[in-house]
């Protein structure tokens, strides 16, 4: 797995806290996105392209990048454990 930085924690909070809250984030993304295509007028589809195509790579890029740095996080957790 490649290494990332973890994101920075200038307000003191424990480094668990920000990757509950960055879960969080990507969890509210995805339901936001599944929630505009299932009310979408005339068959939009965000998820897959669709007639925002933007939007929905930015959702998604922003999406993943939580999802790394969560199991960058997790992964380093398992390691500390282990010495």
């Amino acid at each position: 797995m490649k290494r990332i930085k973890p994101v920075p924690n200038n307000n003191g909070s424990p480094r668990a806290t920000l990757v509950e809250d960055m879960l969080d984030a990507r969890r509210a993304l995805l339901d936001a996105v599944t929630a505009m295509t299932a009310a979408a007028p005339h068959g939009r589809d965000y998820q897959h392209g669709g007639d925002y195509p933007g939007d929905w790579a930015e959702a998604r890029m922003r999406i993943a990048q939580a999802q790394e740095l969560a199991d960058a996080y997790y992964q380093d957790a398992i390691e500390l454990q282990g010495e």
